[in-house]
């Protein structure tokens, strides 16, 4: 199997999760129930760069957004820290934890009030991705009384791999779709090529943003797969019409 360099798959997750759109659709339909209910998904936007400071640059995705609370008498935001994985990571809440506190400090530096931060990991690698408490890091052996003196918080896991074609297809139509579904077969380009209307399913040509993430989407599979020039051609004409006008020239640049 291939070994993608992680640049370009950080590259389309932020072309991808960097959209409004799509960033509002997965907290609609994949954020915990409790979580979702709690939030005005109609006032949220994106946070361009916002607490990541150069140190972490290299570490984190830095795709961040807000939202107000639907309740309360003054107006609470709460942030989301959408982070992407392509190989598991055994200590997450560590890297996590550096976010989190880069921020607040930040926050408490510009005199700003404190702001809940959900960090959410969206994951499309082929090994499973083991999940654990903070504490485990500390082994079997660490005593019932030391817990209350460790951080405790945690993340939103999202492994597209779990996920079956049916149910990124059940979603609601949007761009998360497709980017879910060419971050899940990624790995098996092949697929992709012989399946090129699952990938770019529910797509309205006439959308002039549809046809730019058109764009990113060939942009990732051309830089992350060896495939001749004749199976390009033979590919495109698979494309749904509209929506393969770009598709050789994207394929020259990459």
């Amino acid at each position: 199997m291939p070994d993608f360099p992680r640049k370009s798959h950080d590259e389309f997750f932020k072309a991808s999760f960097g959209r409004l759109e799509i960033a509002r659709d997965y907290l609609e339909q994949l954020l915990p129930q409790d979580v979702h209910q709690t939030l005005d998904l109609s006032q949220l936007e994106r946070m361009n760069g916002a607490w990541v400071t150069p140190e972490l640059e290299e570490y984190f995705s830095d795709v961040i957004y807000r939202c107000p609370l639907k309740e309360g008498k003054s107006k609470v935001w709460i942030s989301f820290l959408f982070e992407h994985k392509s190989a598991p990571d055994g200590f997450p809440h560590l890297q996590l934890l550096r976010y989190l506190l880069d921020a607040w400090q930040e926050q408490h530096k510009q005199k700003q009030p404190l702001s809940p931060i959900v960090p959410i990991v969206v994951y499309h690698g082929l090994r499973k991705w083991r999940k654990r408490d903070l504490s485990s890091y500390f082994g079997k052996s660490l005593p019932q009384s030391l817990l209350p003196f460790l951080p405790r918080f945690d993340y939103v896991l999202t492994s597209v791999q779990t996920l079956s074609d049916e149910q990124i297809l059940e979603l609601k139509k949007g761009l998360l779709i497709n980017a879910l579904l060419m971050l899940k077969h990624i790995w098996k380009p092949q697929f992709i090529l012989k399946n090129p209307e699952l990938i770019f399913v529910n797509l309205e040509p006439q959308n002039q943003q549809v046809r730019d993430f058109v764009v990113s989407l060939l942009a990732y599979l051309f830089k992350n797969t060896e495939i001749a020039e004749e199976t390009v051609n033979e590919f495109i004409q698979q494309i749904p019409d509209g929506l393969n006008n770009n598709a050789m020239s994207t394929y020259d640049m990459t």
